[in-house]
C-alpha cells in the first residue's frame, strides 16, 4: 500500500488535474492521497478535500521543502511513500505500478522517476530536470 504526498500552495487548477489523474491510475495496490497545504487561498484545501484527500496544513511561517514533506510523511498510513508536488502529473495511468514493482525489489531503498517541467515552469525547473539535480 502506498501513500502518495503532494506539498502544494495556491495551486488548485494544477491540483485538481493531479488528483483527478491518481483517481483514474490503474493500480493493483490501495493508496491514500495527503496534501501538505501551506495556507492556500485559492480553494486548493477544500479542493484536495473533495477528492477524498488527507489535507495537513503547515503554516507559511513555518515552511521549508523538507518540512513540508516529512510532515506529509509522518501523516502517511502505509510503508511506502511518493513524494511530488502540486503541479507535477504523472505521465500515464500506469505510473503508480510502475512505483509499486519498483518497491517490489528488496534491495530497492528509494527511486527517482523522470519528470517533465511544465510549460509555464519557472527556468530553474528547467535546469533541474535537464540536469538531473
Amino acid at each position: 500500500m502506498i501513500s502518495i504526498v503532494i506539498r502544494t500552495l495556491n495551486e488548485k487548477d494544477s491540483l485538481q488535474k493531479l488528483l483527478f489523474m491518481l483517481k483514474k491510475q490503474k493500480c493493483s495496490v490501495p493508496f491514500e492521497i495527503i496534501v501538505v497545504d501551506n495556507e492556500s487561498t485559492d480553494g486548493t484545501k477544500e479542493l484536495a478535500e473533495s477528492f477524498d484527500a488527507k489535507v495537513i496544513t503547515l503554516p507559511k511561517n513555518a515552511f521549508s521543502y523538507p518540512k513540508s514533506m516529512n510532515l506529509g510523511i509522518e501523516n502517511s498510513s502505509y510503508e511506502y511513500v511518493v513524494l511530488t508536488v502540486g503541479h507535477s502529473l504523472p505521465t500515464s495511468d500506469k505510473w503508480l505500478q510502475t512505483v509499486v514493482k519498483n518497491f517490489e525489489n528488496p534491495k530497492m531503498a528509494g527511486f527517482y522517476g523522470p519528470c517533465r517541467p511544465r510549460k509555464n515552469a519557472h527556468l530553474l525547473e528547467f535546469f533541474f530536470t535537464i540536469t538531473g539535480i
